[in-house]
């Protein structure tokens, strides 16, 4: 056979080969298109890498994200999968949840916010998702407190949350999280502040930083910041 046409003939065959591929990753969102269905086992074991006989619960098409992720229940957890841009798989992440009506809530291309409620109690759940599709879940530390500041360790502020307080308000919430890990301020009077709305205030540092805050803390004093000086929620 001439060496053009066995070329011909190759690139035929991988052209109609991602043609294939293409088809069948749609199938796949398409399930998750529809709501909370049982994935096909073909296309769990394809693109998940979970076994036959194993169910999957599809939850949601994470379509703002970078690339085609998805959500899943799986054996009592929620799993968040990223995808390249090749439609290859690149990292899941798996939260044990007994919550089956669990709900994600994106912020921008690259935050999801994961709502579910374990014996009465609401959790949120922070994931930050980078271009690549990779997985980091930000740390948070809750903070035994009276509402609303309780707020503050538990989940990100909200504009209502903002709106519904005076700017002095607001400042305080910013020196509370501080206060929390331990920065210690210069200025007496508000150190006294400070051990009365946190009984447990132990001042050990006037570095700022050098305390140890959360990821969800840095992100929550952001929006303080960013509100407090422009009157506007950061987008």
């Amino acid at each position: 056979m001439p060496r053009i046409l066995i070329l011909l003939l190759g690139s035929l065959l991988v052209a109609q080969h991602s043609r294939a591929q293409d088809q069948s990753f749609e199938d796949f969102l398409f399930y998750f298109d529809q709501g909370v269905l049982q994935l096909p086992e073909p296309l769990a074991a394809q693109y998940l890498q979970v076994p036959a006989g194993s169910p999957v619960l599809t939850h949601q098409h994470l379509a703002y994200t970078h690339g085609h992720d998805v959500s899943y229940l799986h054996q009592g957890q929620l799993h968040v999968a990223t995808f390249s841009a090749t439609k290859q798989p690149v990292e899941t992440f798996a939260l044990p949840i007994s919550d089956q009506q669990p709900h994600i809530t994106p912020y921008a291309d690259s935050l999801l916010e994961i709502t579910h409620t374990e014996l009465g109690t609401t959790h949120h759940t922070y994931l930050h998702l980078t271009p690549t599709g990779l997985i980091f879940p930000l740390s948070a530390k809750p903070v035994r407190m009276a509402e609303p500041e309780e707020i503050l360790f538990r989940r990100l502020l909200q504009f209502h949350d903002l709106a519904e307080h005076d700017s002095a308000t607001l400042q305080h919430w910013s020196h509370l999280i501080y206060a929390a890990r331990g920065y210690k301020f210069t200025d007496p009077a508000l150190r006294q502040q400070m051990h009365q709305a946190l009984p447990a205030y132990l001042p050990r540092t006037r570095r700022k930083h050098k305390v140890p805050l959360t990821d969800l803390e840095r992100l929550n004093l952001f929006i303080l910041h960013h509100y407090l000086s422009t009157g506007q929620y950061p987008k």
